[in-house]
């Protein structure tokens, strides 16, 4: 009858189910690793993407007395100007340009503070051809104007 039929196949079903259970195993460790390599895989790529900013950012850092532009950057990395941007936005959450900007207005309040350059001497070292737009930028920064942080802090 069927009770002795289901009996007779006890051994195919209890190995079958051993051999699913071995191939769960296996294709839970396949996955495993899949997911372990790929964890891999990004790390290596965000590792590579700080080390290609941390670059930008140093070459600004040491270049601020040149004309920056988003070319030459790019350039400098080996990558298009849009995907720098691009890039700079998602890991700093501010623009390559303000980075810059900031970096400038930094570097102007050093200059402010332990040299005797006078403000448009200044504003020329770090590139900026307009005074009244570099005072007005360091103003916006700052909230006073590079002669106003002169007469008031120094």
């Amino acid at each position: 009858s069927m009770f002795k039929l289901l009996e007779a196949a006890r051994p195919d079903i209890e190995a079958l189910k051993e051999k699913l259970a071995l191939m769960y195993q296996a294709l839970s460790a396949a996955i495993a690793h899949k997911q372990y390599f790929f964890t891999l895989v990004n790390q290596k790529r965000t590792q590579r993407k700080h080390h290609t900013l941390d670059k930008v950012k140093k070459y600004i850092d040491t270049h601020l007395t040149e004309k920056l532009t988003l070319r030459r950057l790019a350039d400098r990395i080996s990558t298009t100007p849009q995907y720098l941007t691009k890039l700079f936005k998602q890991e700093y959450g501010n623009s390559l340009f303000e980075y810059i900007i900031f970096q400038k207005l930094s570097k102007a309040l050093d200059l402010l503070t332990v040299t005797d350059l006078n403000i448009t001497e200044i504003a020329y070292q770090l590139n900026y051809d307009n005074i009244y737009y570099f005072s007005r930028l360091f103003k916006k920064y700052y909230g006073i104007t590079p002669k106003e942080f002169r007469t008031k802090y120094l």
